[in-house]
């Protein structure tokens, strides 16, 4: 072999070699994947037709009361979850609403919009300030109390304006976005009772330290 030969060989491999080096690893990508990163997407998942469309219809119609998933490890629930929640649009929701509020009251108002609204000479709903936000995707920890989920009295906030001010919990957070509850057998009873009663009667009222909403 000759030795323009064996330099236009070593060439190509070096230039194979840098070309490698260039492409982004499968392997940290399945990783962005495990922890929250770019999700699966939902059309690449194999089977689970019936799961699929269940999730697809409950992104359309919020009174399907949520999506109730079986599954043994590696049927790629949290995957769907995630990928479903990439499909969801933006939302329009009143500037600095801790409820997500839709402008037109199509999801339901919360008592404390409710009661602003009542007061003389307040700011029609049509017309206060809007802003558009990426549709919420909140996990349960397995670990979460009652007030973490459902909201309590904010004490910090409270010294400071000297009333009992109320801090919303995660419900709040995932007002018309996904709320994600993995391995819900293993939530204690209380707050799995919590979560499957709101499911049955679409709304929660909550009574925290002289507060009802």
């Amino acid at each position: 072999m000759s030795n323009e030969h064996v330099a236009t060989a070593e060439d190509r491999a070096k230039a194979a070699m840098e070309e490698e080096d260039e492409q982004p690893v499968l392997t940290k990508q399945v990783d962005l994947m495990d922890v929250g990163g770019r999700p699966f997407p939902l059309s690449m998942v194999v089977g689970q037709e019936a799961i699929k469309e269940s999730l697809l219809l409950a992104s359309v119609n919020n009174r399907m009361g949520g999506v109730v998933i079986s599954g043994r490890r590696g049927t790629a629930k949290s995957i769907m979850a995630r990928a479903l929640h990439q499909l969801l649009p933006p939302i329009e929701v009143l500037k600095d609403s801790p409820f997500n509020i839709d402008p037109e009251g199509e999801f339901g108002l919360d008592d404390f919009l409710k009661a602003d609204l009542l007061k003389e000479g307040a700011v029609p709903l049509s017309e206060r300030e809007t802003e558009i936000i990426k549709a919420p995707f909140v996990q349960v920890p397995l670990n979460m109390m009652g007030d973490r989920l459902l909201g309590s009295a904010d004490l910090e906030e409270s010294a400071k304006r000297g009333k009992t001010v109320f801090a919303p919990g995660l419900l709040a957070k995932a007002h018309r976005g996904v709320f994600y509850v993995d391995d819900v057998n293993l939530l204690d009873n209380e707050t799995a009772n919590i979560i499957l009663n709101i499911v049955n009667d679409e709304y929660v009222n909550v009574e925290r330290e002289g507060i009802s909403v």
